[in-house]
């Protein structure tokens, strides 16, 4: 079993400030920048009265006018997606969807 502070490797896809370069991000920084993208979508989602989702969905299909808040919430966003296939990755190595027995959640932590 893996334990939290097991690191993933990633390759950052399209990042200016880190090229190729190769990065190493643990379980626990991977759920805090997930949350911490959360609270940046929220601003946006309260302020256009519009969840990332459907935001992301009209952004992608052409319908909605760029400005700097689209700019911010669709690097958000699409940082957000990224963050959240790690965190699946990871989570899928250190409990795999096919162990019979139910696990404690104390051994995830």
């Amino acid at each position: 079993m893996l334990g939290c502070e097991q690191a993933l490797e990633v390759k950052e896809e399209g990042s200016q400030q880190r090229g190729d370069a190769a990065i190493m991000m643990t379980l626990e920084e991977i759920i805090e920048s997930l949350h911490n993208l959360e609270d940046r979508m929220q601003v946006f989602e309260k302020k256009y009265n519009l969840v990332s989702d459907d935001f992301y969905r009209l952004a992608r299909a052409g319908r909605l006018e760029q400005n700097k808040d689209f700019i911010k919430w669709m690097g958000y966003y699409e940082l957000w997606l990224n963050r959240k296939e790690l965190y699946r990755r990871l989570f899928a190595e250190r409990l795999p969807m096919t162990a019979k027995a139910p696990v404690d959640l104390r051994v995830l932590a």
